[in-house]
């Protein structure tokens, strides 16, 4: 008799836990990833880099030796709301395909923060590969884990989480989302890409609570098989009641990572906000 009321009980409560359902869990990681300020639509700051002089050598590698080089340019950054970000070079004789070259370069360690996990902008993308993939979501306490596992290893570039770091995108085949019940922060991502090897990514989230926003501050990245570890911080600063970054540093580690690439430090300062963005910068 006691045994078939214990497993009347562990039926009772264990069902629900179980049966919770994964798109209500992954909308509210979603609106959480990607909250913001309502009232910033806009801003321009400027950028200085440790990896300027490394990016100027390479992008005037192929111009003759005896042809003047460029005038030194800055290096700007435009965020809009609806748009996103974009990053400049701005200054005299600053060739096209300079400019390509520094948005690609700088893409790779200027992260922005806002939806880095689950971005807005990729959302309908996203909704057409969860259609493809088994979705189970489980609910431990405090934390729900949202499992998305594809039969097929599929790309998944930029669709569940931005770049800017070393991770995966082609060849996954499952991501594990670990999330905050309460507040619906993503706390860790994992990602199992499935080539010649299989190998886990994973990636922690930290988070500072400032001014009743909760700022992502800090990724730490680990694979299974030792490849690459490394960690991503942002110091934040206050302009007119917003914080924005103010400096982000990048440490990696691992057998692909060149000496130039093992640390680089990036610093945001002069924000302008809610400043009208000329319409070429987006072109």
């Amino acid at each position: 008799m006691k045994k078939i009321i214990l497993f009347v009980l562990l039926v009772f409560f264990c069902v629900p836990v179980y049966g919770e359902d994964f798109q209500t869990y992954l909308n509210i990681a979603e609106k959480a990833s990607n909250e913001f300020y309502p009232k910033l639509k806009s801003y321009t700051c400027d950028i200085k880099t440790s990896q300027f002089d490394v990016m100027m050598k390479k992008m005037t590698a192929s111009i003759p030796s005896d042809m003047p080089r460029p005038e030194r340019p800055h290096l700007k950054k435009y965020w809009h709301y609806k748009k996103g970000m974009v990053i400049v070079l701005e200054g005299k004789n600053v060739f096209p395909y300079m400019q390509e070259f520094s948005k690609k370069m700088v893409s790779q360690f200027a992260l922005e923060l806002n939806g880095y996990f689950l971005p807005n902008d990729k959302k309908k993308g996203r909704d057409e590969l969860l259609k493809k993939s088994n979705n189970v979501v489980e609910v431990k306490d405090s934390t729900v884990i949202l499992n998305i596992i594809f039969e097929t290893p599929m790309n998944v570039d930029n669709i569940f989480y931005k770049q800017g770091l070393p991770l995966p995108t082609d060849h996954i085949k499952s991501l594990s989302f670990e999330i905050d019940k309460s507040s619906g922060l993503v706390q860790t991502l994992r990602i199992k890409e499935n080539k010649e090897n299989e190998v886990v990514y994973e990636l922690k989230a930290n988070y500072e609570k400032k001014g009743g926003h909760n700022l992502l501050s800090k990724l730490i990245l680990i694979s299974s098989d030792g490849s690459i570890s490394g960690e991503f911080v942002t110091e934040f600063g206050t302009f007119k009641g917003y914080y924005l970054p103010v400096k982000q540093t990048r440490i990696l580690k691992g057998k692909n990572i060149s000496y130039e690439e093992s640390e680089i430090t990036v610093e945001f300062s002069n924000y302008l906000l809610n400043k009208k963005i000329p319409a070429k910068v987006y072109k």
